[in-house]
């Protein structure tokens, strides 16, 4: 039995912000573990502090120290920046959305985010995908990020939790997506 066929109709309408796509790529990055990776690069980069005090040569143990310190701090900015970023490039990302979610599973004019190496793309239009085609569901306090299946996680879509009526829709949402 499909787990929307006890569902009714939820229709979702809002505005977008750049705060929910910033959320969403932070949600995606702590998915994918990419502070697990930082934290590798902050940890080389006192390694080579280390092996520069040892080598006596201060100038390396200073840079080893202040990669060690900034690159972790700088990740938050840089997911800021870049987002506020694609924000401004694509009026598309800005338009209002107009969703709704039932047995069949979620559609309407949303944009939907592919994520390539170097290159981001943002296709606009009508959506429709049926359960199968939906993955994992990430959740933040502003949105639900609807990750397409078998394309790797790199094609997402938005459900902002603003658009809904109220809390109980939101949690017949929730219950939904994150089954």
């Amino acid at each position: 039995m499909n787990p929307a066929e006890s569902l009714d109709v939820l229709r979702l309408s809002w505005q977008p912000e750049a705060a929910d796509y910033i959320e969403a790529f932070k949600a995606r990055n702590k998915r994918r573990r990419v502070n697990w990776f930082v934290g590798l690069l902050s940890a080389i980069g006192f390694a080579f502090a280390v092996l520069a005090i040892v080598a006596r040569q201060p100038g390396p143990a200073v840079i080893g120290v202040l990669a060690g310190v900034l690159f972790p701090l700088a990740v938050p900015f840089v997911v800021k920046s870049s987002t506020n970023a694609l924000w401004r490039r694509n009026p598309a990302l800005q338009q209002p959305v107009q969703m709704v979610v039932d047995a069949r599973g979620a559609g309407g004019d949303a944009p939907v985010i592919m994520m390539n190496p170097g290159a981001m793309h943002v296709m606009t239009g009508s959506v429709q995908h049926q359960w199968a085609e939906i993955g994992p569901v990430l959740e933040t306090g502003r949105v639900f990020v609807v990750q397409l299946a078998g394309q790797r996680n790199k094609v997402f879509f938005l459900l902002a939790k603003r658009g809904l009526t109220g809390p109980a829709q939101e949690e017949s949402l929730r219950r939904l997506l994150l089954r």
